[in-house]
Parts: C-alpha cells; structure tokens; sequence
C-alpha cells in the first residue's frame, strides 16, 4: 500500500499539495503518524456512501496542523527551560540565606541515594564526571547538586521540600504539584519530539480548580474553562504557562515570540481550519489565556 492511501481512502483531497509533492513530504518533513492523528480532530461522515470518511479535508490542513504544532512545541519548551532554571536559581539562593535548608536537603540526599547513584553518573552527567566520578560517598555541594538534577528529579525534590521551606512564593494560590506535574509532561514530550496538538481529543474529568477560578475571574466564561480545559493537553498547557508567569519575571522575550507566532499563524489558520469549530474554538480560548497572562505578567 502507498503512504497515501490511507488518506486517499479515507476522503482526503490533494488540492492545495499535489500528491506527488505531498509523497515528498512525508519522506523528509513530517511523521505518517502523526498526520493521521491530526485526522481525528476533524468531522467524518456519518452515513451514506461516504460514512467514515473525512469531510472536507485537504492534506495540506494536516501539514499546516503539523507545522503549528513544531512552532508551538519549540516555545513551549521554551516555557519549561526557563521554568526550570528559575527554579534552580530560588532553591541556591534560598540555600545561601537559610543555612537550616541543609537539614532537608540531607535527609533528602540519603534517603534517594540508590536512585542518584543509579541515575547520576560520569557516563551521563557532565557535573557528576567534573566533581565526582560517580563517588557519592560525600554528600555533594548542594549548589553543584542543584545544577546536576535532571527536571524530573528537581521536581520530585521540590515536592520533598516543599512547603516545609518556602523558597517559592506566588502572588495567587498556586498547585504547585499539579502545575510541576503538568510542565514536566510538556518537557518530556516535546524535548523528545513528540506532537502536543494531534491529542486535543484526550479528556481528562479533573481540572485544576485554583487555575480555573484564576481565569473565570478574568472574565472567562466558566462553561468555556470546563470544555477545553477538560481537554487534557490544552489543561497541561495552561498549567505550564499559569506556572511559567508567575515564575519567570523577565518574560518580555518569550512574549514577542509567542506575539509573533499568532502573527504568522492567524492567516493560514483561518484560511484553511476556520470550519473545524473544534480547533477554533481552542484558538480562542489559548489566545484569550494568553492575553490574561500578558496583562496580569507584564
């Protein structure tokens, strides 16, 4: 079977990309897989001769979809790289100024040294061959320590810490380990390349209710927080970026590229997918988030 039948049979045009160029494509620019989950998001016929077919659907919106969701995903990771280092700098500095942290971090330190021995060393960890060479015999510099962790490891030492020192303080209520859980996720996918926007159909019935009540008293409607934030990657990123602006103070760089995105995206994304109401209606509400975060976090 060609690359393309499975599109082909299931109603797909080649209108805006010709097949041939379309066949191209898919060898060097963008994963079979993932097109085909982008088809999901789209409406299918219900009956007749065409049931389970695609309505409307030309190859070139999935190759739109996919160049969205790469552009995203750099600006998402982006969120998360500064989040973490953010985090590394409040947990040093927070070190120098209370000498009684050092308690925890010890109580810590031996009580998961299997898994640092098992997962930090000189093979993998430039800072573990610099100081230590996979001899943990010494509990190590705690600011040496900090740099080495990998984020999921930083996370689950935040957790252990956290509120026991309050080296993180937030202008609104905040769930931290909803939003920590959330922003790892995000990393962990996109860093390995993985598309974000294909899994808009995963539902999720928990929602974060400190982030909920933050948006519906900006003037959300709360019918339209429960639809998409019950989406669960859509939930996931708005997590990320409630945790990212209430984080990182210097976000005027990271607020041009995400003002550019939407420059360079609105016309395509009209032009080709303005008859997806699903996908609309998310693009609204990521826009409208957005905004809220800019005016609140400037």
């Amino acid at each position: 079977m060609n690359n393309l039948d499975f599109f082909e049979n299931n109603g797909i045009t080649f209108i805006n990309i010709s097949k041939t160029n379309a066949e191209n494509l898919v060898q060097t620019d963008y994963s079979l897989d993932t097109l085909s989950d982008y088809c999901l998001l789209f409406d299918q016929y219900q009956k007749g001769p065409k049931t389970g077919q695609f309505i409307n659907l030309d190859f070139s919106q999935l190759t739109l979809l996919a160049d969205m969701d790469f552009q995203f995903s750099i600006l998402l990771l982006e969120a998360c790289l500064s989040i973490e280092h953010t985090l590394k700098i409040r947990l040093k500095n927070y070190f120098t100024e209370n000498k009684n942290f050092y308690r925890l971090y010890e109580e810590y330190f031996y009580t998961n040294i299997d898994y640092i021995k098992k997962n930090y060393t000189a093979d993998n960890n430039e800072i573990v061959c610099e100081h230590f060479q996979n001899d943990f015999s010494r509990i190590p510099d705690f600011k040496v320590f900090v740099d080495m962790l990998h984020f999921g490891t930083l996370v689950n030492f935040i957790f252990f810490v956290y509120p026991k020192c309050e080296f993180l303080i937030f202008q609104n209520k905040i769930n931290l380990e909803w939003t920590l859980n959330d922003t790892k996720w995000i990393r962990n996918n996109v860093a390995h390349g993985n598309a974000i926007l294909n899994r808009i159909n995963e539902y999720k019935n928990a929602r974060n209710y400190q982030l909920v009540c933050y948006l519906g008293k900006r003037g959300i409607k709360h019918r339209t927080l429960i639809t998409n934030m019950s989406k669960n990657v859509i939930g996931k990123i708005c997590n990320l970026l409630f945790l990212y602006f209430h984080l990182v103070k210097n976000n005027n760089c990271f607020k041009s590229k995400i003002l550019n995105y939407y420059n360079q995206y609105k016309r395509p994304f009209l032009h080709e997918l303005s008859s997806n109401n699903k996908l609309m209606s998310i693009g609204l509400f990521l826009k409208e988030v957005f905004l809220i975060f800019f005016k609140d976090f400037t």
